[in-house]
């Protein structure tokens, strides 16, 4: 840690991580989560991380080591929040907590080290968080899973290089399960008193995946809330696919692959997704800020019960994380959807 006293990154990850392996601990309604070293004097040093700072603001910029502390460790405890911190599932919040103390840890080992020692940016020590989540090799289902959740809180967070302006971040498609394309708040703004995770990545793609008895006619308005009919045995279904991008650039070529769950209980990627009669289809450019209805996919169940649809973009400016995956990876969907906004879930109940 020699050095990095200047860019608040030792304050910043004691803070963090006493924030955060303790974070189950606080009292429900005691309004203690987010606030450190209440004991704790002068009061300078009573550290806040539910601030809304940002790397390049009057704070990051005047800032001494504990200010800058303050908005590492509130960056990096809103990145532990969306990847299932907020969970109601004890289970969730500690693969979460084990998750995010891991990258943090592992991405100090990468910093480099110059002589004389110099701080590093803020855009050096999020690279290596993105690094870590790459090499996490046996410890998570497979490397790679959370980049894009770390990217989109140190956009936010204003980290130089993965900002939305900032190449080559400037394509984002992705099919809406409620949250506009965000993971964490419904309405994007991600603040401290609200939820920063999606509990059920099951039914909430219902803003962008649905079913139909009838195909719709070519130019008809389309209406998933109203228009989504689950599907029967024995009759068509024809599923739709809605794909939007939230960046600033077109998107050039999509592919979109629709897949019906087989009976596997913990749903692996692949083995468990078959795509059936849902032929792969291409579009060739989403505008930016724009959306586009793909289908229909038509399948006809077999059986009843829930048979849960996963549908994937894949796109060269945004890959979905199932392109990036080893051929010997077998994940969760559940370990996949909440972390990629280009894959999205559905579970039908077929009568």
């Amino acid at each position: 840690m020699r050095g990095n006293e200047p860019a608040g990154i030792t304050e910043g990850f004691g803070d963090f991580l006493s924030g955060t392996y303790f974070d189950s601990h606080h009292k429900p309604g005691a309004g203690t989560r987010g606030l450190l070293f209440p004991w704790s004097r002068p009061a300078h040093q009573l550290r806040d991380y539910r601030v809304d700072w940002k790397f390049g603001d009057q704070h990051w910029q005047a800032g001494g080591p504990y200010e800058k502390g303050q908005l590492w460790c509130t960056t990096m405890f809103e990145a532990y929040r969306k990847l299932g911190g907020d969970s109601r599932l004890a289970e969730v919040r500690n693969g979460a907590r084990d998750l995010a103390i891991r990258l943090f840890t592992a991405a100090l080992t990468k910093l480099p080290v110059e002589t004389p020692v110099e701080a590093p940016s803020e855009t050096v020590l999020a690279a290596a968080i993105e690094q870590a989540d790459s090499e996490l090799d046996d410890f998570w289902w497979a490397n790679g899973l959370h980049g894009k959740v770390l990217r989109d809180t140190f956009g936010r967070r204003g980290v130089a290089g993965y900002r939305p302006q900032d190449p080559p971040n400037q394509v984002d498609v992705y099919i809406d399960d409620g949250r506009s394309g965000g993971y964490g708040s419904d309405d994007g703004q991600d603040r401290f008193d609200q939820t920063l995770w999606k509990e059920d990545h099951g039914a909430g793609a219902g803003k962008d995946l649905w079913a139909v008895r009838v195909p719709y006619a070519s130019g008809a308005a389309v209406d998933p809330a109203q228009d989504h009919v689950e599907p029967a045995v024995g009759v068509p279904a024809h599923l739709y696919v809605r794909v939007r991008n939230r960046g600033a650039q077109p998107s050039g070529p999509v592919s979109i692959r629709v897949f019906i769950a087989t009976a596997d209980p913990d749903l692996l990627w692949p083995d468990a997704w078959v795509p059936g009669e849902l032929a792969a289809r291409q579009i060739p450019d989403v505008l930016a800020s724009g959306a586009i209805v793909v289908g229909p996919f038509t399948w006809t169940p077999t059986a009843t019960g829930t048979r849960p649809v996963l549908a994937i973009l894949e796109c060269a400016a945004d890959r979905a994380l199932t392109e990036g995956l080893a051929a010997s990876d077998r994940v969760p969907a559940l370990a996949l959807v909440p972390f990629d906004n280009n894959i999205a879930m559905r579970r039908l109940e077929v009568s």
